[in-house]
């Protein structure tokens, strides 16, 4: 392709994308939105200049005294309120009504709240209290039975104790009673017969020519059994 061609189609491409250029710009021209705006500006523009020109008239309002006004204002009767504008005000209590008693439910509701809060305190606090008695009337029974027991010990130990004391004493009675038998028996014994030895040691004027040491049997035998025990 020569350099002529290339100019040449580069010019065509230009043309067109002026030619392009050239039809969005005249569509947008062509929209209502700028036909409106364009209207508006005229409009404010010749309105502007009319403001220069205008006097100011200054409106009063006459008020015609008739009966009902006279009523009114006597206060006879209420002023006219359309039926619609009666509605909107009912409708606007309706609503301040309904909202005065949500608030006063919520404050209600509040209150039983708090007041069970309170109660569940004092509640939790009574709860406690009783325990702390129960506790403290658990540890003095127990102290009391501690001490009763102690106390049952040494009574039952000084018991057994004067209990071996007097059958001590009983012992020692019994064991005095049976020797003052023993003594009261030896005393009322018969004297044992000489032997015939010692009668005829006696007849023949020496009754112990060996220095012998004559005892009774039962004394014999007596002496045998302590040198046993002891």
């Amino acid at each position: 392709m020569t350099k002529s061609n290339l100019i040449r189609k580069k010019n065509v491409e230009d043309i067109r994308r002026k030619n392009v250029e050239e039809n969005q710009l005249f569509l947008k021209q062509l929209l209502m939105a700028n036909i409106r705006d364009d209207f508006i500006n005229s409009a404010r523009t010749v309105l502007r200049k009319k403001e220069n020109i205008k006097k100011s008239i200054q409106l009063e309002r006459v008020e015609h005294i008739t009966r009902y006004r006279e009523k009114v204002k006597s206060g006879e009767i209420g002023p006219y309120v359309p039926e619609w504008q009666r509605q909107i005000e009912e409708k606007k209590k309706e609503a301040e009504k309904r909202l005065l008693e949500k608030e006063r439910k919520k404050l209600e509701s509040e209150r039983k709240r708090q007041e069970y809060e309170i109660k569940k305190q004092e509640r939790l606090l009574e709860n406690e209290r009783k325990r702390q008695e129960y506790e403290i009337k658990k540890q003095q029974k127990l102290l009391e039975n501690e001490r009763k027991r102690q106390e049952r010990l040494l009574e039952n130990e000084q018991k057994r104790q004067e209990r071996l004391f007097e059958e001590a004493l009983r012992q020692i009675e019994r064991e005095l009673k049976m020797e003052e038998k023993a003594k009261i028996r030896l005393a009322r014994q018969r004297p044992p017969k000489p032997t015939k030895w010692a009668l005829y040691y006696k007849e023949i004027g020496n009754s112990n020519p060996y220095q012998r040491i004559f005892k009774p049997r039962l004394t014999k035998v007596g002496e045998r059994i302590q040198q046993n025990l002891f």
